[in-house]
Formats: C-alpha cells, sequence, structure tokens
C-alpha cells in the first residue's frame, strides 16, 4: 500500500478543490494507493486566533508510513511567499514532495506548473486582431506572494512585445487576486471614465477581473463595448459574472492530475522528469465581444472559433460542481444529532449510528496521553505516546471502542493509526486535528466518497470540535464529582460554621472560588451573592441574643432550600452570608427576592419564631474572565448596601 499525503490550504475554496478532483480521480482506480487529505491552513495564522492549530497536521503527516508528499502550492500564496512554505515544508525531506503550481526549495522536489506563454500570445492577438484593441492593461496580484502571478505578468509583456504594443506602466494595477482589493485600487485610481486610457485589460484571476467588472459599474463603464476584459483560471465564476467572462482555462484539474502521476510513478521506481508544463488555453465569452450578450448559458469560444454551449467546460468538471453543492441541511442535522453532554464513552458508541455523516465510511480518533499546549509561534512536536480509541468501518460493519484498560497505546511518529487497522481499505482520507483553544488533544482519520470536498471539510470540523467537547464534557463531569466528593470529606472544624451548619467564611471562599473556576472554564455563567439579615440588632435587644442565633441559624437553612446542592452557600460573619450559584443570572434576582420571602415566612412559623425574618441580597455576574469570588463579593456587598438604602427609605 502506498500512502500519500496531500496538503492543502483549505477545502472550501473552488480552485483548491478542482486540483484536488485532478489528485483523486487519477488514483479512483488505483487499489494500492491511501490518500491522506488535510486542510492545514498555515502556521502561526492570523485568520482566526487558533486556526494555526491545523498546521499541527503536516506534524502528524511526517509520520514514518508516508510515501510522498502532494502541495497544492497556490493555495498558500495569499499568506506566505514560495521561500516561506519551502522552509516549513523541510520537515517533510527526504521523502518525494511533488507541488502544483510552483517549485518549492525543497529536497527531492517535483512539479506541475501551467504554461501560459502561448495562451497570453494567443489572447494578445485575438484582441490586436478581432477587437482592434491596441492599449492593453493588466492587473497583477503582486500584493500576495503568488510567483505565479509574475509569471503570468511577464508573459503578458513578452505578448505585447510579440504583437508589436508598447508596454505602458500607466495601465498596470496591482492587487492580491481578491475581487474585493481589485475594486478598491481600480478606483483609487481611476476615479471617472474619462481616466481610463486603455482599450483592454487582462486579470491575474478571474476574481480580480470581477472586482473590476463592479468598478465599471460604479464609474458607468461598459464591457466589453468601452473596456474589453479577460481574466485566468476559468473558474465558475467566470461563467456566473455579467457579462461572462473571457478568460484562460489552465487546466487546473490536470496539474492536480499530472502530480499524482510524478508521485505515482515515483513510488513505483519509474524515472520523472522534475518539471512538468500543461498548456493553458484562451476561453472567449461575453467580456470580449466575442459571445453576444443574449447567450447566458455559460457558450464560449475557444482559440479555433469553436463554440462550447455547455456551462462547464467537460463532463467532469460537470459532474464535480453537481455533486459539490453543499447540504447545509444536512449539516444542521448534523449539529443537532451531536449531543456531546452525555459522557465520552456513551457519545463514542453513538457516534456512527446516530450521526448522518454523509460519504463517511471509517472513522478512527487518537488522543494524546496528554494534552500538547501549542501556542502561535511554537513548533508542534507529535508526542510518541497515543491512544487509538475509536475505531468504525460502515463497509465491513465493524465498530470498536478502546477506552480504559483497552485502550490501545502507540507511537503516531511511525504510523497514524495501529497497522492492524489502518491497511483495511485505499482511499481517500481526510486528516484533521482535536483541538481547543492552545490544547491539541489528538487528531481524527475519516475515509470518505465522492468529490464534494467542501462539505467533507465542514463535517470533519464540526465532528472534530464535538469530539473534544464530548471529551471536555467528560473531563468536567469527573472533575464535578471530585468537587463533591471533596466538599463531603471537608474538614467540620475547619470549613464549617458550627451555628449553622453551612460553610464558614474559610470554606466559603475556597470551595466557592473553585465553583466559580470550574464553572467558567465549561463556559458557564452564574451570580456572586451577597445576603445580610435584616435588623438582628434590634432582635438581639428585643429578644436576647439566644433568639438572635436562633434567626440567623434559621436564616441559614431559608438559603439552604432556597438553592440547589450544588450551589456553595456560607457564613461570612455575624449575620452576613454568601452565595455562589452557576447558572443563575443577577437578572434574575427580583424573583429570587419573592422567593426568599415566602420562605421566610414558611421557617419563620415553623421555628415558632416571634418575628418573621427579612433578608437583602447583592449580587453580580461572573464569567469566564471575571471569577475572582473576593472582587465579586464586593460589588455583591456594595449592591446589598443599595438595597439596604432603598428599604430604610421606605419605612
Amino acid at each position: 500500500m502506498k500512502n500519500i499525503a496531500v496538503l492543502v490550504y483549505e477545502l472550501t475554496i473552488e480552485y483548491n478543490a478542482t486540483v484536488l478532483n485532478g489528485i483523486v480521480d487519477f488514483f479512483a482506480q488505483k487499489n494500492d494507493v491511501r490518500l491522506f487529505i488535510s486542510p492545514v491552513n498555515v502556521p502561526k495564522s492570523t485568520t482566526a486566533e487558533f486556526d494555526y492549530q491545523y498546521w499541527s497536521s503536516v506534524d502528524v503527516l511526517c509520520s514514518e508510513e508516508i510515501d510522498a508528499y502532494i502541495i497544492i502550492t497556490n493555495s498558500f500564496s495569499t499568506y506566505l511567499s514560495t521561500d516561506q512554505l519551502s522552509e516549513y515544508l523541510k520537515v517533510l525531506a527526504p521523502k518525494p514532495v511533488i507541488s502544483v503550481s510552483v517549485p518549492l526549495n525543497v529536497e527531492n522536489n517535483y512539479y506541475t506548473c501551467v504554461s501560459c506563454e502561448d495562451a497570453y500570445d494567443k489572447i494578445v492577438e485575438h484582441l490586436v486582431k478581432k477587437h482592434n484593441k491596441t492599449k492593453i492593461g493588466f492587473f497583477t496580484a503582486a500584493q500576495s506572494f503568488s510567483s505565479e502571478s509574475e509569471v503570468r505578468f511577464n508573459a503578458y509583456k513578452n505578448a505585447l512585445k510579440k504583437n508589436g504594443l508598447e508596454f505602458n506602466e500607466e495601465f498596470v494595477f496591482h492587487g492580491d487576486f481578491t475581487p474585493g482589493v481589485a475594486e478598491r485600487v481600480f478606483l483609487e485610481r481611476i476615479k471617472s471614465k474619462d481616466d481610463i486610457k486603455f482599450d483592454a485589460l487582462l486579470c491575474a484571476n478571474d476574481f480580480t477581473a470581477v472586482g473590476v467588472l463592479t468598478a465599471f459599474n460604479t464609474l458607468g463603464v461598459n464591457c466589453p463595448e468601452d473596456v474589453c476584459l479577460v481574466g485566468f483560471d476559468d473558474t465558475e465564476i467566470a461563467t456566473q459574472s455579467f457579462p461572462t467572462l473571457s478568460t484562460i482555462n489552465q487546466s487546473v484539474e490536470e496539474t492536480g492530475a499530472g502530480a499524482a502521476r510524478v508521485a505515482y510513478d515515483i513510488l513505483r521506481g519509474i524515472e520523472c522528469e522534475r518539471k512538468i508544463e500543461i498548456p493553458a488555453e484562451p476561453v472567449y465569452r461575453q467580456s470580449c465581444g466575442c459571445v453576444p450578450s443574449s447567450l447566458q448559458d455559460g457558450s464560449s469560444y475557444d482559440n479555433n472559433g469553436k463554440l462550447r454551449s455547455t456551462k462547464y467546460q467537460n463532463a467532469e468538471r460537470q459532474r464535480f460542481y453537481a455533486q459539490g453543492s453543499s447540504n447545509f441541511t444536512t449539516i444542521f442535522e448534523l449539529l443537532n444529532a451531536m449531543d456531546t453532554s452525555i459522557s465520552f464513552e456513551a457519545y463514542l458508541n453513538n457516534l456512527l449510528y446516530n450521526f448522518r455523516l454523509q460519504n463517511i465510511y471509517e472513522l478512527s480518533i487518537v488522543l494524546y496521553k496528554e494534552p500538547v499546549e501549542l501556542e502561535k509561534d511554537e513548533t508542534f512536536i507529535v508526542p510518541d505516546d497515543a491512544n487509538f480509541i475509536f475505531h468504525s468501518n460502515k463497509v465491513i460493519e465493524k465498530r470498536s471502542l478502546f477506552l480504559g484498560h483497552n485502550q490501545i497505546r502507540f507511537n503516531p511518529r511511525e504510523e497514524l493509526i495501529p497497522r492492524r487497522y489502518s491497511d483495511i481499505l485505499p482511499g481517500k482520507f481526510l486528516v484533521l486535528p482535536i483541538y481547543n483553544k492552545t490544547n491539541n488533544y489528538g487528531y481524527i482519520v475519516a475515509l470518505f466518497q465522492g468529490h464534494n470536498y467542501p462539505l467533507i471539510s465542514i463535517y470533519g470540523k464540526i465532528l472534530a470540535n464535538s469530539l473534544f467537547q464530548a471529551y471536555a464534557n467528560s473531563q468536567n463531569i469527573t472533575k464535578r464529582n471530585e468537587l463533591i466528593l471533596e466538599n463531603q470529606k471537608l474538614d467540620i472544624k475547619s470549613k464549617t460554621d458550627e451555628l449553622t451548619g453551612v460553610l464558614n467564611r474559610r470554606g466559603f471562599y475556597d470551595y466557592g472560588q473553585k465553583l466559580a473556576s470550574l464553572s467558567s472554564s465549561m463556559g458557564k455563567t452564574g451570580s456572586v451573592m451577597f445576603f445580610d439579615l435584616d435588623g438582628l440588632k434590634t432582635i438581639n435587644d428585643t429578644y436576647g441574643h439566644k433568639i438572635g442565633d436562633l434567626a440567623i441559624k434559621v436564616e441559614a437553612q431559608v438559603l439552604k432550600a432556597a438553592f440547589r446542592d450544588s450551589d456553595v452557600v456560607g457564613r461570612l460573619s455575624g449575620d452576613e452570608f454568601g452565595v455562589v450559584a452557576p447558572g443563575f443570572p443577577s437578572e434574575k434576582i427580583a424573583f429570587l427576592r419573592e422567593k426568599l420571602i415566602t420562605l421566610n415566612e414558611d421557617f419563620s412559623k415553623k421555628n415558632n419564631l416571634p418575628f418573621t425574618l427579612s433578608i437583602s441580597v447583592g449580587a453580580v455576574n461572573f464569567d469566564v474572565d471575571n471569577h475572582d469570588i473576593q472582587m465579586l463579593l464586593k460589588v455583591a456587598d456594595e449592591n446589598l448596601y443599595q438595597e439596604k438604602r432603598i428599604k430604610h427609605s421606605q419605612k
């Protein structure tokens, strides 16, 4: 069995998914290959706070059993230069590294690339001879790290020269492959339709061209009557824009298939060229004037004048888009089905029976012996000790759960999953980390079918997140039980108030803080409350200190009755009490006051008190960022003081 890892920035991007389609299709009929596909984002990512965790999959895939790597290089170009990416990927050496689009400065590198020189020659010649355009500009992606943009820009300049046209720097714009930046850059330079001195504009990709079209609409520029526009890539957006885009088809799937072919040949001992060139071809639509605006079926002409009336270029691409539409209803069903409030073992037992994971046929879960804390600027090191805790295969109807004494220990540096389970099926597998914030817990390996890579990627990420939630919930249940047990073993003399039987001041601060911190770590909020018995001095002066002590004791019983067993109730001083209540928002304090009035009446009668007890309360919320009991009690005391003032003013 040959094991090949495919590293890509993200699978929800059309270009990346199309390249992957070419890779997967090449191996579709091969029964001796397993593809391990991982969307790895970029190291030290700033796109989202903890997205850098996805890069840990690169280190996971440095496993000894991986034989070769395919890198969809251009997918990283917005965030990393080729040199930066090469430096990060040197860990893959000396195994073969086949890159798509540009070469990498790593040992044993092969690459596929698109040759666009001939395509630009044809485009410029077409614009000159058929549409009489002689002032042709270019919109680069120089603001990105893409070397492909520079290649296309140079090909454009060479094409001008070959067709006898002058290069004019004033006709050049610089963006980053995105439509928003293209629109902004264009409008910063061109303030009105009269400022446009060129009659045609070539763009580094289709998205840049779409951004320019938006700018045209703002300025009242007609395309192609005023300016002809040409993109690059021939993505789906080229047929959905208005006008439809003339562009350059760079055979994106073939770049992936070519990389796959090289990897397969190398692993079979066949000598390969280091560079595989794939020719690009012009596609002429409405934005250059070749297709009338009345046709909205994606019709196009090739360079030989042959009309193609299908929306997609070939049956393979049509199949890809037909299968690639995301079924978000299924995603919502999946989210609703993932009950992470149950124990981790129960969650795993129900995993593939209750979750409708479309087209996922085999799932393996690996947890490191101890979570790895990984900060953004740190290098991830795969532990050499992990637990293989779950394996399910829908094809052979086998499911295994390994927890407790049954867990399977193995070294993930040597193999992704234990070999007795890893050689069952060839096919394509999604590899994703299981993490929460800075803690990396392990990874999943999921065998899937079909070409719906964006949806499968979303499924995988939802699954990995729910795994952590179930695991964390199980850990929190254990911690909570330990806390309850610790409360039960509490030293009565040191932590319990002798008069009332509730926690004393020391015990309240100790266990109240533990409960607030634990609740906050679980993402829960709640209240810290400060209570003061009303009129204790009057009770002592009128009925004596014995009745005063009884009043304090009964009020403690009232508070215990008002709150749950899991809440922390303590006596802070003579007639002052504190409560920590997770899940109880301070906004419901009015409801609590009504409840206390009723309880005070009942308990006063039951204990034959010659008066009805009354108590005042101040409350404040705690949360993840603010759960220091001492500080919160000060705020609650201030709120209680305000209530006391109101009561006195009403007498």
